[in-house]
């Protein structure tokens, strides 16, 4: 076997397993890298939600005299105490600054309003509240933008001295753009660490993931092997059992693969070509000698008893898993294209594609090879026999195309020695089971 392809298979492998690897390493980082973000929204928004209530209560507690007032409140206070606690312009704290605040008494609507006489951005904040509905009586914080800025917008119940509701105080705070940048530097550094974690773990995981691979196709490929020289075995105990040789075996099987690259079959069909061409008479095992071994013409019942050993081979073969993929050799080789063939009479394309290129080779290897009963054909009388079979013993579209390919493979394998067969056939393993595909 071509030690290139048990390279390329194996550095295939190895750099797909690097690429899932990769792409499982990006898509948990950026998974991690969204909970993080989310995770840190939420605690961003309870860190300002928090702060912004700190700053309900103090208003709360300063306007708590015209709230315990009896009667109907009086706005004009309500005002003039607003304005005494911003002096037109809200306090700066650590974290940034309230821009905006409406009192709103409930079936009245606002009653008294701050706003930042140095805040520029104030038509666009009040255009972007405009759109929104008034707060209901309970406490809520969101967050939104508007002309650039990054605003919390929060509304928070003020309350009597005996905590019944009066007003409901909506309010917008500006964070200050130092408590976005290490809110912005934060979330950076946490999808950073994250995805550096399961990098490194992606990297000291990938050699002991490559090792283990390493490890399972040199198993695999062992056994894969094993399983084929099992078949090889057991095709050439059952060939030589009316024959003197196994070369029909390793010829078939190479005609298979040559008829099969001139008709650009697909490259996982081929194996099964393969496995059916070593085994298709493996059924013979259960044929009697003085059948199988008759020098002579058999007569009826010899002949129906030897039909047998189609459905023999396919009680062989389907126990195997691995073999599944050889049953339309085994089981359809004696099919012909006009229905008059065994075991079941199929007819045309009801005989499955591997069995009817597999028709055309045996019976081409049969009338170029020296058998006991009969010397060599030439190949020109061989193409003759094989086009009279057309639409009757074969399909008509494949016996064509081989006529074509008839002498390439004629002269390259037909004439081949023993030793040059399973060279050939060597190769031709190293090109078709050399995959994925292909490992059991």
């Amino acid at each position: 076997m071509p030690a290139e392809n048990l390279y390329l298979t194996s550095r295939s492998l190895n750099r797909s397993l690097a690429v899932r690897l990769g792409l499982a390493t990006v898509v948990l980082s950026l998974l991690i890298g969204v909970l993080a973000c989310l995770t840190l929204r939420s605690r961003f928004i309870e860190f300002i939600d928090a702060v912004t209530r700190v700053a309900a209560v103090r208003v709360n507690a300063r306007l708590l005299p015209l709230l315990d007032a009896p009667g109907s409140l009086d706005h004009d206070a309500l005002q003039a105490e607003l304005d005494r606690m911003s002096t037109g312009r809200s306090p700066h704290l650590e974290q940034g600054r309230f821009v905006l605040m409406d009192l709103i008494e409930p079936g009245m609507g606002r009653v008294a309003a701050f706003r930042d006489g140095g805040c520029p951005q104030m038509p666009a904040i009040e255009a972007a509240l405009a759109a929104r509905p008034l707060p209901g009586p309970g406490a809520r914080t969101e967050l939104f933008h508007a002309a650039g800025l990054r605003l919390v917008l929060v509304s928070h119940p003020l309350t009597d001295s005996l905590e019944r509701p009066i007003l409901t105080a909506m309010a917008v705070f500006a964070v200050s753009p130092q408590t976005l940048a290490d809110y912005r530097w934060q979330m950076l550094r946490t999808v950073m660490t994250a995805a550096g974690l399961i990098l490194a773990t992606a990297l000291v995981l990938y050699p002991l993931l490559r090792m283990l691979l390493n490890r399972v196709i040199g198993l695999s490929r062992r056994l894969m092997l094993a399983n084929l020289d099992t078949i090889r075995t057991l095709g050439s105990a059952i060939a030589k059992r009316d024959s003197d040789t196994d070369d029909h075996n390793y010829r078939v099987a190479l005609y298979c693969v040559a008829f099969a690259e001139a008709l650009g079959l697909p490259k996982a069909s081929v194996p099964g070509l393969i496995k059916g061409a070593f085994l298709h008479d493996v059924g013979k095992i259960g044929i009697h000698d003085r059948i199988l071994l008759k020098p002579g013409r058999l007569d009826e019942e010899e002949f129906a008893e030897m039909k047998k050993h189609v459905d023999y081979g396919m009680d062989i073969v389907k126990s195997c898993h691995w073999l599944s993929d050889a049953t339309e050799v085994v089981g359809c080789h004696h099919e012909k294209f006009d229905g008059s063939g065994y075991p079941a009479g199929l007819r045309g394309e009801a005989i499955p594609l591997n069995a009817r290129i597999f028709a055309v080779v045996d019976v081409f290897d049969a009338l170029i090879s020296r058998r006991p009963y009969k010397e060599p054909l030439p190949l020109d009388t061989c193409l003759e026999i094989l086009a009279g079979g057309r639409g009757s013993h074969f399909d008509p579209v494949l016996v064509d195309v081989f006529i074509g390919l008839a002498a390439y493979v004629y002269f390259r394998y037909g004439q081949c020695s023993a030793a040059g067969l399973r060279e050939a056939m060597r190769s031709a393993i190293g090109r078709y089971f050399e995959s994925t595909d292909a490992i059991p």
